[in-house]
Order: C-alpha cells, then structure tokens, then sequence
C-alpha cells in the first residue's frame, strides 16, 4: 500500500505532468498552423487575393517561428503568449479585412474575385488552432508566473 508520502506527491505531480504534455502539443499545432499558412499561397493559391496571400505568408512565418521558440525555451518566452491569440484571430479576420473592395482598399479600386470555399476553410480552421492553442500556452503561462510568486 502506498505511503502518505507517495499518494501526496503523485497527487502534486498530476497537474506538472498534464502541464508539460499541453505545452508541447500547444507549440506543435502553433508551429503546423504557422507552416500551413506560410505554404497556402501556393497550395489554396488565393488567385487576384494579394492582401490574403501576404497576410497568410507573414502570420505564417511568425507562428512557425513563435511555435519553434515556444517549443525550445517555453520558460524564457512565457511573457509573450499572449500575442499568438491575436495573429491567430488575425488569420480569421484577414479575408474579410485584405479584401478589395471591402472598404479598406481605396474606393476607386474594383473587387478582386472572391476567394474559393478552400481559402476560406483553411483559414478559418488554421486561425482557429492558432488561436486556441494560443490561449492554452497563455493560461500557462499565466499560471505558471502565479505559481512561483
């Protein structure tokens, strides 16, 4: 039978243990979103979408790069989780925001064509783990910072 000891230590090691599994796979779907992105110009190919396709490529490049980081020195970059949400939501918003014609490109400019159902989707779905995973890693990072105060 287990001692006092034993049951109240494995009972503290739970949540360290739940922990260190969220924050990889966090960082994982962070690091494919962001590679996703970064290649859907060309896969989805956003044709006459210029504003969408920049976008996709940069949120692409910064959420590769903060999911890699993230995974390499968690600890050290916990204070700048909170802006993986905001590129994620970013990513949701941008085909509404880039497009012509929407109020942001000048007046005289006509509409590009619409993106295709697949644009749409894929950056719908790929801000949508951009986002999530974002708010996990800040959670985390949020309880982690209380944790050792």
């Amino acid at each position: 039978m287990a001692s006092r000891n034993e049951t109240t230590q494995s009972r503290h090691e739970t949540p360290r243990a739940s922990v260190s599994l969220v924050i990889p796979v966090s960082c994982g779907l962070i690091t494919l979103a962001g590679l996703y992105l970064l290649l859907s110009p060309w896969v989805v190919q956003p044709i006459g979408q210029v504003g969408v396709a920049a976008s996709n490529l940069v949120a692409g490049i910064v959420l590769a790069l903060l999911g890699l980081a993230y995974t390499r020195s968690f600890d050290r970059l916990r204070g700048i989780a909170w802006i993986t949400p905001i590129i994620g939501a970013w990513v949701i918003a941008a085909p509404w925001v880039t497009r012509q014609g929407s109020g942001i490109a000048p007046a005289g400019v006509a509409a590009g064509p619409s993106l295709s159902s697949a644009a749409w989707t894929g950056n719908m779905v790929a801000g949508g783990i951009a986002t999530i995973a974002g708010v996990v890693l800040t959670v985390v990072a949020v309880r982690s910072k209380s944790d050792q105060s």
